[in-house]
């Protein structure tokens, strides 16, 4: 019988790859694309060292994760007859202050600390790397080795990565969990049906914790996270722009993505006006002319994140054949590869060869009834 992967997005279509190419067969359930899907409304950055700190718990996982990509995308690539690739142009953070100065010199020696390239750089230093940085920033931290991609690009070579490689595909949503006894058995349909399974794996981004029937609460919920397109010949092309609060300028072909926000905004994938004035003001503090530029394209994703802000990763405690692939964040392009080589290792019984443990869902507690419906 088939491990059930719930979830088209990149954390179920990454998974449901690394089972395949571990000879498990798959059934893939996915809904049609819901409003707010957080894969293809990503920025596309691989930048592990913009994303956390060497301390952080989920560093190591996000360079293991990143020294991946190029193989992964790779066998995406073959699979499905696309061309999606990494630019690598590196990131420039800006310190806005004395504070924030000396803070990115000691983050720079932390990476250094442990083999990686950072440096922190004057504001006519960046300007030789990128003309659009503005001119009157304190400095910048600068990691040579951050990469971009295209994600909804991604997404699209996914889908198809999936089908060539003989995942079945169920268009539906999963409406809630089948188990017989202590083990999970299956999926029931929206439409009636159900899927019946040798195991199941929820990844399905912040929706995970809707289906009825789980075991316990599943403790991810939506974070919105507003972008806009830019168009415009003064914004960067080479490095991405970002500070230290999460908001950047990716380039892109024609312009520039320019975002984000994390609104506690509920199940609602819509950009505001405040959301709009927001990153227009927090860009045009990277960037003078993006405070200018057209927008061309707007659009909100809803990003699953966890009450602890780590990802869930692995099988219920005490529900067997099922497990998590969830709680990702703003991470989820770049931690998905090795994610999903760890969930379908779990997921067929075998040890993964990185440390997972404090990814458990069995951090939160003993399980309880969940709030959506009976075990």
């Amino acid at each position: 019988m088939p491990i059930i992967v719930i979830g088209g997005g990149i954390a179920g279509c990454t998974v449901a790859l690394a089972l395949r190419e571990r000879g498990s067969a798959v059934t893939l359930i996915q809904a049609s694309e819901r409003p707010g899907a957080a894969t293809p409304a990503s920025a596309g950055m691989v930048a592990p060292q913009y994303e956390s700190h060497p301390s952080d718990p989920t560093f190591r996982l996000g360079m293991e994760s990143a020294a991946r990509y190029p193989e992964f995308l790779a066998g995406v690539n073959a699979l499905a007859g696309s061309a999606v690739e990494l630019e690598g142009h590196g990131m420039l953070v800006a310190n806005f202050s004395g504070p924030e100065h000396a803070a990115a010199t000691l983050s720079a020696l932390d990476h250094r600390a442990e083999g990686l390239e950072a440096e922190v750089l004057s504001g006519a230093e960046a300007a030789s790397l990128e003309p659009a940085a503005a001119p009157e920033v304190e400095s910048f931290l600068w990691f040579p080795s951050a990469t971009r991609l295209d994600c909804r690009a991604l997404a699209r070579a996914l889908t198809q990565a999936v089908d060539a490689a003989g995942v079945r595909r169920v268009s539906d949503r999963a409406a809630g969990l089948l188990s017989e006894g202590d083990r999970a058995t299956g999926v029931r349909l929206e439409d009636g049906g159900s899927v019946e399974g040798s195991g199941v794996v929820l990844a399905a981004g912040c929706w995970s914790r809707e289906l009825a029937g789980l075991p316990r609460h599943l403790p991810v919920r939506p974070v919105r996270g507003q972008m806009l397109r830019l168009a415009s010949g003064r914004l960067p092309t080479g490095p991405v722009l970002a500070d230290h609060a999460g908001r950047y300028l990716v380039p892109r072909p024609g312009g520039a993505l320019a975002g984000s926000t994390m609104d506690e905004a509920g199940w609602v994938p819509e950009v505001t006006e405040a959301g709009r004035a927001f990153i227009r003001d927090s860009t045009r503090r990277l960037c003078p002319a993006a405070g200018d530029a057209a927008i061309v394209e707007e659009w909100a994703g809803l990003r699953p994140l966890s009450d602890d802000g780590v990802p869930i990763v692995g099988p219920d405690p005490e529900l067997a054949g099922l497990s998590y692939a969830s709680g990702y964040g703003r991470s989820g392009i770049l931690l998905a590869p090795l994610v999903a080589e760890i969930v379908a290792d779990l997921a067929l019984g075998r040890e993964p060869g990185i440390a997972w443990r404090a990814l458990s869902i069995d951090r939160f507690g003993a399980a309880g009834v969940h709030s959506n419906g009976e075990h």
